[in-house]
């Protein structure tokens, strides 16, 4: 993200009347952050506002939403499944989401090196294929994906990439908005706009998944 310095320091050159030519006079002034603004580079919007009229930024709104929304609603529901449906002890189904935390720190991690290379389009792709996977691994074969499964050895699978597809997927939609916009002058104001879609994602993700676990039993 390029917030730009804390402090920003000006220096100006001016020639003095009657001086000798080629003597300048250097001058130094620390000023506070956001007393001086710089212009926004060609192509981006002006401000936030602006910004709101792009198709790219709801783009990246509602992508935030949907991912929030899975994302959120699996892992919450996650444990009350393995101890109330497959019958695990409590420790055992905390162990489970515990993977998939522990894995998306190395989804993470890989990601954040991948975007910073040639791999970025790879990164991405593969990104999002982990995590389509990782929602499938769950499901039971033998019954078409109609029920899910209660062997161990697939829901630790499933816990691996899951967490992986989760992690590196999060790293590229978080990474994108600062990639496209963080020059713009109001970046800050649209991080945080993206970042509310975020949260009523993860917020509706909670709500609908659970009241279609009451009705559905």
């Amino acid at each position: 993200l390029r917030d730009g310095p804390l402090l920003t320091t000006v220096i100006g050159r001016s020639a003095s009347d009657g001086a000798e030519e080629g003597q300048q006079e250097e001058c130094s002034s620390v000023l506070p952050l956001g007393q001086l603004r710089e212009p926004t580079p060609a192509g981006l919007p002006a401000s936030f506002r602006q910004s709101l009229r792009l198709g790219a930024v709801w783009h990246l709104a509602f992508i935030s939403l949907y991912q929030l929304y899975v994302v959120i609603a699996l892992i919450n529901t996650l444990v009350l499944y393995l101890n109330s449906d497959v019958g695990m002890a409590l420790e055992l189904s905390g162990f489970y989401s515990s993977v998939v935390f522990q894995a998306s720190i190395a989804g993470k991690l890989l990601v954040g090196a991948a975007l910073d290379s040639k791999m970025q389009r790879a990164a991405g792709v593969g990104s999002c294929l982990l995590l389509f996977l990782g929602t499938l691994l769950p499901l039971d074969a033998g019954s078409f994906g109609r029920r899910l499964t209660t062997n161990h050895q697939q829901l630790f699978l499933f816990a691996l990439v899951y967490g992986v597809g989760f992690g590196a997927s999060f790293t590229v939609v978080s990474s994108k908005p600062a990639k496209m916009f963080g020059r713009m002058a109001e970046f800050s104001k649209l991080q945080g706009f993206l970042m509310l879609f975020q949260v009523i994602g993860g917020f509706l993700g909670t709500l609908l998944t659970g009241k279609l676990r009451l009705i559905t039993g």
